[in-house]
């Protein structure tokens, strides 16, 4: 009260030198790379065997059908010349107490348990491929597969090809998921190229409400597809495809809502293309990163403050970057990986 007025000492914190990046994907890798060039101590962890985060699980990235390993080498060359960085592979975050420039954090990896002070934390956890169980038969009819078993065996080095219909918009823009992923379309239209490439006697189709590829670098992309002779069909999500065949995938028949008809497509191997989605509280980064005030938005990502704070949360000192803010393509992951090292920073 103010008739109790007295003149308050000060409070003085001394701000901890380093910053914590949790999650070595593109996102992290970026953020901790810019950090570590700027001479600042970070502490990477990684719940995985090696960073690289979902770029080691493409065969090749969209837009441009790179190559992840080109994308990667530049940021482990930085990571293993710099001294500044430690990075903490098959580790956890098991707790983190203080505040902004003070966080006092507990790792526990193969070798034990370990303790660290940091001055900023960079949450870079990233989010996971929904499956597609209950969808189309997957699971049930050999031939429907997800979208990242096809970048499975694409990796592995798919030799049959064959006709292939891809569906987009599994198990996601309904009441469970009523989010556009914005990541599912530019990986059909990169691998559609890919697949029409490698057997251009095939027939490869791409099933769609409507194809999302916003930006100059994406329509490109929808371009290529068209011009290697993909086709698009639109459906209504009320009268969905249906997968034909009893052993194995035949076919696909659609309605297609453009030409007003019913279509036949011969196909050995049907695509499922589903969403990325938040990790949720089973994963156990989510309590900890609770503890330190993180809150999420409907969808369960992690909510970042309004307008221009794009990486900034409403724990001071803490930041969001890559898919673990919103479903993501590479290279925006990376961008706002620098962003959060920037904002560590300030």
């Amino acid at each position: 009260a103010l008739r109790n007025r007295e003149v308050s000492t000060d409070v003085t914190i001394r701000v901890q030198p380093g910053v914590l990046v949790v999650g070595a994907g593109p996102a992290g890798l970026a953020a901790a790379a810019a950090l570590g060039r700027a001479g600042v101590a970070v502490d990477l962890v990684e719940a995985g065997g090696h960073p690289g985060g979902m770029l080691n699980r493409l065969f090749r990235v969209a837009p441009g059908d790179r190559i992840p390993e080109k994308i990667l080498a530049p940021l482990l060359e930085t990571l293993q010349a710099n001294s500044t960085i430690r990075v903490h592979t098959r580790t956890r975050v098991t707790d983190i107490r203080g505040s902004a420039g003070d966080f006092s954090v507990t790792l526990a990896g193969k070798d034990g348990d370990t303790r660290t002070r940091t001055g900023a934390v960079i949450v870079a956890t990233g989010a996971k491929p929904v499956l597609p169980r209950g969808h189309y038969r997957y699971g049930r009819l050999p031939g429907v597969i997800s979208g990242m078993a096809l970048e499975k065996k694409l990796k592995d080095g798919l030799t049959e090809n064959g006709n292939t219909v891809f569906v987009q918009c599994v198990d996601v823009r309904n009441e469970k998921r009523p989010f556009c992923s914005a990541v599912c379309c530019p990986a059909a239209l990169k691998n559609a190229i890919r697949l029409k490439r490698s057997d251009p006697g095939a027939e490869v189709t791409i099933l769609h409400r409507d194809i999302m590829s916003p930006g100059s670098l994406l329509e490109a992309e929808y371009r290529r597809a068209t011009r290697a002779g993909v086709r698009f069909v639109r459906f209504d999500p009320e009268d969905p495809p249906r997968i034909q065949g009893d052993d194995h995938v035949t076919g696909v028949r659609v309605t297609d809502i453009l030409a007003g008809e019913e279509r036949h497509l011969e196909a050995g191997r049907v695509v499922l293309s589903t969403p990325l989605e938040p990790r949720g509280k089973t994963d156990r980064e989510d309590p900890v990163m609770n503890a330190i005030g993180l809150a999420v938005d409907t969808h369960g990502f992690y909510r970042v403050l309004p307008f221009l704070h794009t990486v900034e949360t409403t724990a001071a000192g803490v930041f969001v970057c890559g898919a673990a803010r919103w479903p993501v393509l590479v290279d925006g992951a990376m961008a706002q990986g620098k962003a959060a090292a920037a904002k560590a920073l300030d």
